[in-house]
């Protein structure tokens, strides 16, 4: 206990930053600049919030960003990794997926479908499961992002009907210097990858990037399959996973062209529906690709045009060893759509309106069992459009109103509208007030809609409503100076129809449901630090209560209390950069109702940069002190929590040309 309370007691004289407030050049680029250049550094915008550019300040949401130099200075492996150190972020794995709790509600097993994921505001959600793809099976490499929009809250009254919880944008680089990188760590995992990028002109470039990604994964021990007829319990090697992925992107003046492709193959080794376990032919594959072409142009400072065309193509293939059988499953999503984007601006107000249309011309799904035949053959498409409104008025100098409303259609469900209202109040010239009321709404997906397995372990429900949610949320932020803020809020969630997976007790088969109207009361807090010359430093807290709208009884699947601190401090003249981590989460509670403990993570990274021009190499190890810790099975897995990694590290050696 007392290497904990050493640890907290170093950070707490840290002095902390939120990027929100200020613009930042890259670790690249702040070797090159002089003195004057670092400490006057812009306030930084936003474009996710409102769907147009914004002050953070003056955005109506409690937002976070995260640069590209955070992403490597503190040695973050995947998107999972970056989200688990913001407020109000819970983050779990499976040994297959990673999950996304947020503000007080999780849901084990729920594929993240209550948070809508965009790379340039595109969006990455499937049209099968909805999912948010946050861990290894993400489509873009981190090397390729240039900063990271967390925007919390209700968004469906600008994105429809994923954005239940929030909106995480991944704008990612344009043009960029050539490189080349290589990494290995624990578990026999590899990865390698190559951005070449060519400037024509100003505006002008074309950026091209390919990785691959390789890993045996960990030995396994879970005690539910140490029995005398199964094994001794152990796993070995059927963690495995691999991956090639690629990207593009090109601009040409007002035009940008942009592509991306990932097959992410995944072991399953924790027996998942009854599944033989440690056989090695048990495995997931997403296929994930997507083509898109963007115009966007500015007329005359008063009129912004914006519109987009898309492909998207989804594939999951499934393979499924049974003691007497062997299923296939194979799930098709493909789809095209466009949105029509137009703002008006004006000196006390901007006006932003839009057009969105979807045609999911495959939404398939099929389990092909050897024994049986087809035991599901499933085939669908569907549309959905929207039209949104949002306008953002100046009433007075410190006195601002952000309004959004939009109205969708869906082919099959209720056609839905949604709003958002917002105050942004500034008593002082450092400080700001932010009172927000949304609400927000989601359809069930094609999954948890129309899935079956030939109900050898899940069936499809009767029925599914939609959930919804109403929020209101206050926030205070105050600028103590350039380089230091404060934040703290709180907000008060009432949702009602909530979709999960249970087990019908009449046949003993998963099934998807509305289980119930929760309420959650939040809390959060924050204090960060940054100057131009990388030092970070960043301490954040969450509160939450969630629990039952009828009973009043408490629901702990969501920890109560978490605490993230992390600091980073460049020395050398830039050249090391030691980066250190540590996150608390209290307990939690399983889905049959056990006691996780707390958990205590510390992570390290080391930063070396430039001893010989252009070369870098970083040095991680994560979960330093090596504590053993569980994250909740969800209700196909036979355990009630899995294991995750003890201590293990990676090694990232890289090189710009």
């Amino acid at each position: 206990m007392r290497r904990y309370i050493i640890l907290i007691m170093l950070f707490s004289f840290i002095p902390s930053y939120s990027y929100g407030e200020e613009t930042y050049a890259s670790f690249d680029e702040m070797l090159d600049k002089d003195i004057e250049y670092l400490t006057n550094i812009k306030v930084e915008k936003v474009v996710s919030t409102s769907k147009v550019e914004e002050e953070i300040i003056k955005s109506p949401a409690s937002i976070t960003v995260i640069s590209s130099y955070e992403i490597k200075a503190f040695g973050y492996r995947n998107l999972a990794e970056v989200l688990s150190t913001l407020k109000g972020f819970f983050i779990t794995y499976d040994r297959n997926y990673n999950y996304a709790g947020t503000r007080g509600l999780y849901k084990a097993g729920d594929y993240n479908s209550r948070i809508l994921l965009l790379v340039d505001g595109h969006q990455i959600n499937d049209n099968i499961f909805d999912q948010a793809y946050i861990g290894n099976e993400f489509i873009i490499d981190l090397e390729l992002i240039d900063r990271i929009e967390v925007i919390r809250g209700p968004l469906s009254p600008l994105y429809g009907g994923n954005a239940l919880f929030g909106v995480i944008n991944i704008i990612t680089k344009g043009q960029t210097e050539n490189e080349a990188y290589v990494s290995f760590g624990s578990y026999d995992t590899y990865k390698g990858g190559l951005i070449l990028s060519h400037k024509f002109s100003e505006n002008n470039y074309i950026l091209g990037s390919a990785t691959y990604y390789t890993s045996h994964g960990p030995h396994l021990y879970f005690k539910e399959f140490d029995t005398p007829d199964i094994g001794d319990g152990r796993n070995n090697r059927g963690d495995y996973e691999n991956y090639p992925s690629f990207f593009a992107k090109t601009r040409i003046d007002d035009l940008t062209i942009s592509g991306g492709y990932i097959s992410r193959k995944k072991g399953i080794p924790t027996g998942a529906w009854d599944i033989v376990y440690n056989d090695k032919r048990n495995f997931s594959i997403d296929e994930k690709q997507f083509f898109e072409i963007k115009y966007e142009h500015l007329f005359s400072n008063k009129l912004n045009t914006m519109g987009r065309f898309y492909l998207d193509k989804y594939t999951y293939y499934g393979n499924y060893v049974y003691p007497d059988d062997l299923q296939k499953e194979v799930d098709s999503g493909n789809m095209f759509g466009l949105e029509i984007k137009n703002t008006l601006y004006d000196k006390y107000f901007n006006l932003t309106g839009g057009f969105e249309f979807r045609k999911n011309f495959m939404q398939d799904m099929s389990v092909y069992s050897l024994s049986d035949g087809y035991t599901l053959d499933f085939k669908h498409n569907s549309y959905n459009a929207g039209i949104y409104l949002s306008g953002i008025i100046d009433v007075m100098d410190n006195l601002r109103l952000n309004l959004a409303g939009r109205y969708d259609i869906y082919q099959y469900y209720d056609n839905e509208p949604s709003f958002r209202f917002a105050v942004i109040y500034n008593p002082y010239r450092d400080g700001v007030f932010k009172l927000i009321l949304a609400n927000s709404f989601r359809h069930p997906n094609i999954y948890e809609m129309y899935y079956n397995d030939g109900n050898f372990t899940q069936k499809a429900p009767e029925s599914l409503k939609p959930e919804s949610i109403k929020q209101a949320e206050l926030v205070y932020e105050h600028i103590i100076n350039k380089n230091l803020t404060l934040s703290a809020g709180t907000f008060f969630s009432d949702i009602h129809d909530l979709i999960g997976f249970d087990i019908d007790p009449s046949d003993g088969l998963i099934v998807a449901k509305n289980i119930e109207n929760i309420q959650i009361f939040g809390a959060e807090a924050e204090a960060s630090y940054i100057t131009g010359y990388g030092i970070i430093a960043d301490v954040n807290y969450s509160y939450s209560y969630p629990y039952n709208h009828g009973s009043k009884e408490e629901i702990k699947s969501f920890p109560s209390h978490m605490l993230n601190m992390k600091a980073s401090y460049p020395f050398y003249h830039n050249r090391v950069t030691p980066a250190l981590s540590f996150k608390f989460t209290s307990m939690r509670e399983t889905i049959r109702g056990n006691s996780l403990d707390p958990i205590y993570l510390v992570n390290l990274n080391l930063l070396f940069k430039d001893f010989i021009k252009g070369f870098e190499c970083s040095i991680g190890v994560y979960n330093l002190l090596d504590q053993k810790y569980y994250d909740p099975a969800s209700i196909e897995h036979p355990m009630d929590a899995i294991e995750q990694n003890g201590i293990n590290y990676n090694i990232r050696i890289g090189g710009r040309f």
